[in-house]
């Protein structure tokens, strides 16, 4: 998740490959995204991500409903890069804090399960790495999100999220390919990525 070198891989890959798009949390760019992004910066959603599950249950189905329109939406005719998606990372913290076998956490694996079939990679480093990576955006005053910060202040929940996330990722993309930026540069791995798709 977090610390990874995702963000930093996605912008190599995309200047391997210009032609495609770049996609952030979402597969589509279509206007009921974009309506939804607007509402989510206006609304200030910063503390969703800790709060006890009930509280949030409203704004959770706000989320399977945007994220049933980004399905909907979805131009599968076109090379998209994402670099993650929402609906995993909120189930990450529906299972965390609620269970794994409830009503929320089964809508948000039912909707995963209508996900369109596509190339996936669950990128990595080690703990030190992204300890390093973590204190120097610290210090340089860069964006930390709510999950960066978890990762920050309690290492033990970031890794027990880690797992959550990791296992879903891999129950529904079998074939996902991991990669690991700790030793290996950002453009090194775009390369490889490249090699194997030609």
């Amino acid at each position: 998740m977090d610390f990874s070198g995702k963000s930093t891989l996605v912008s190599e890959l995309h200047e391997l490959m210009p032609e495609a798009i770049v996609r952030h949390k979402y597969l589509s760019d279509s206007q009921r995204i974009k309506d939804f992004k607007k509402w989510w910066a206006d609304n200030d959603i910063k503390n969703a991500w800790y709060d006890e599950i009930s509280s949030w249950a409203p704004l959770l189905e706000k989320i399977l409903e945007t994220s049933a329109w980004d399905i909907q939406d979805c131009e599968t005719d076109k090379l998209i890069i994402a670099d993650n998606l929402r609906v995993f990372k909120i189930l990450v913290g529906v299972i965390s804090i609620g269970g794994n076998d409830t009503e929320m956490a089964n809508k948000f694996k039912d909707l995963i399960n209508e996900l369109p079939e596509m190339d996936s990679y669950y990128v990595t480093a080690s703990i030190d790495e992204k300890l390093k990576r973590a204190k120097h955006r610290k210090e340089s005053k860069g964006l930390l999100t709510n999950s960066d910060a978890l990762f920050i202040k309690n290492i033990d929940e970031y890794n027990k999220r880690e797992e959550i996330y990791k296992k879903l990722i891999f129950e529904r993309y079998p074939n996902t390919k991991t990669l690991d930026t700790t030793n290996k540069s950002p453009q090194q791995l775009a390369q490889e990525i490249l090699n194997e798709r030609n």
